[in-house]
Formats: C-alpha cells, structure tokens, sequence
C-alpha cells in the first residue's frame, strides 16, 4: 500500500493524517508551475526584451545624444537583459523552484530599485530646479521599500515551506517502521 493510499484509507477511517494527500500535493505543485504563473512569466520575458530592444535601437540610432542618456539607455539595456535571464531561467526550470525564484526576483528588484535611486539623486542633484527630481527620488526609494518587502515576504515564504518539509519528514520517518521497508 503506498502512502498515498494509507492517507487515503485513514482519512476514510477518521483518523488524523500526518501526511498531506494526494490533493494537497498537486495543489501545491500546481500553484508553484501552475498556467497563471507561467503566463506571467512570458509576459515578463516579452516586455523586459520589449524594452530592452527599444533601448537598444534608441542608443544605436540616435548619435546625438547627451552622455547622460547614452549612459541611462545603456542601464535600461541592463536592467532590461537582467529581468530577460531571470524570466527565461524560470520558465527553462522542468522542477519546483520551491519558492526561491522569489528571492532571486526580490534580489534583482532591490537592485533595480537601488541603481533608480542612485540615479534619481543625481538627477536631483545635478538638475537644480527641476520639480521631477525629488518626485523621482522618493519614486524609487518607494520602490525600493516595496521590493525589500518582496524580499522579506519571500524569505519569510521559504522558511515557512522548510519548517513544513522538517515536519512532513519527521512524520514520515515516524509512520515508517521497519517491517514497511522490507515489503
């Protein structure tokens, strides 16, 4: 009798399971690899290249412009291939990523989010005057804020699936006798 079937034979008789079923497994397994999430990530890998091409033909067709433009189309590009490797490592993953492309996300937005404030304060600084300097400033350490939030819940998210793996192993390990092992 395989675990799933005792699970299921316990469930039918009323006793407490310690292993999850069948059900709770494929759900699981389907909120991590599920369609909405895969969808998600084209269309990141789509915009991200989107982007990073336009970037690309505007720094390589435009010769006239500042230093300082070249400079923020080059980091476009940047950013732009950044969240393309990222998208395209996620959907190449045949096996659960069990939550740490999240961290690997938040990682990469908190950097994105700390080049935007460095340049924002630059612009603010070295363009006196202008209304849209402070606003974009406090635009990116907003960003910022909430990508170390995304960073924190994530890290917070894979702990919780570890402590739940070490009792699912332990439970395991508790129902498992000897005599189930020889059969």
């Amino acid at each position: 009798m395989t675990n799933d079937e005792t699970n299921d034979t316990a469930n039918k008789k009323g006793a407490p399971s310690a292993l999850p079923s069948t059900a709770t497994i494929r759900s699981l397994v389907n909120t991590e690899l599920g369609l909405p999430s895969r969808l998600g990530h084209v269309l990141l890998l789509l915009v991200a290249m989107l982007a990073t091409m336009v970037f690309g033909v505007l720094l390589f067709t435009e010769a006239d412009l500042p230093l300082r433009t070249r400079v923020a189309f080059v980091i476009g590009i940047g950013i732009g291939l950044a969240w393309s490797v990222f998208a395209s490592w996620v959907l190449s993953r045949k096996r659960v990523l069990y939550l740490r492309h999240h961290v690997i996300a938040a990682r990469l937005a908190i950097g994105v989010s700390c080049v935007a404030l460095i340049g924002a304060v630059v612009l603010a600084q070295t363009v006196h005057g202008a209304p849209f300097g402070q606003a974009a400033v406090w635009s990116a350490v907003i960003m910022l804020l909430i990508a170390m939030a995304m960073h924190r819940r994530a890290k917070r998210r894979i702990s919780d699936l570890e402590s739940r793996r070490a009792a699912l192993t332990i439970a395991l390990q508790q129902s498992t006798t000897p005599s189930d092992l020889s059969a």
